[in-house]
């Protein structure tokens, strides 16, 4: 049944990506610093909003997942593993996981956020699904390439993935690689 699961979501993506239907999940630390995780995604789908590129930005859709914001999900998560109270906190983790992983496998592309000093594990799921279904990463990190740890740098780039330093040179890039765009206000290239 998975094989066949799988198979249909790549054909999917496929047929989407024929009709230049391109779809994004952007990855990266969300129980860190609130603000900054919300910033680069911000940044870099401004820098994309005239594309018809679908962007699925889990800082946005977690009330739409948990029915509440995501500060207050962080929150209520947090409570809940001080308190012991593991039946809760499994209800609410598992529609997350179902949700999220559902839009990574169902990614043209993922970009990623990554700073070394930030501690992050849904990140390294996200990103090792991705692996596996043969889709891009494209990785925006302010660290030295050198810095990563190697398991990282080879999910990023073995699917034909990037590393950028900032979200606005990795949205450059989408802009060229998915829509032939050099970023003219109109839409058309820049010569």
């Amino acid at each position: 049944m998975l094989k066949y699961t799988l198979l249909l979501i790549r054909l999917k993506r496929l047929i989407l990506n024929l009709f230049h239907k391109y779809t994004t999940y952007l990855g990266g630390y969300m129980e860190a610093d609130m603000d900054s995780c919300e910033m680069w995604r911000n940044k870099l789908t401004e820098s994309v909003a005239d594309t018809p590129l679908v962007i699925q930005d889990p800082t946005k859709n977690e009330a739409e997942k948990l029915g509440m914001p995501v500060e207050e999900s962080r929150e209520k998560l947090y409570g809940l593993k001080r308190s012991g109270r593991r039946d809760e906190f499994l209800k609410i983790i598992d529609r997350i996981f179902a949700v999220d992983l559902k839009q990574v496998a169902n990614s043209s592309f993922l970009i990623v956020y990554w700073k070394n000093d930030v501690k992050t594990v849904g990140t390294v799921g996200e990103m090792q699904l991705a692996t596996l279904f043969g889709i891009p990463i494209y990785l925006i990190t302010p660290d030295n390439i050198s810095s990563l740890n190697s398991w990282l740098l080879g999910m990023t780039l073995i699917n034909d993935g990037d590393i950028f330093r900032t979200p606005n040179e990795c949205a450059k890039f989408v802009r060229k690689k998915y829509y032939h765009k050099n970023g003219g206000k109109d839409g058309t290239e820049k010569k």
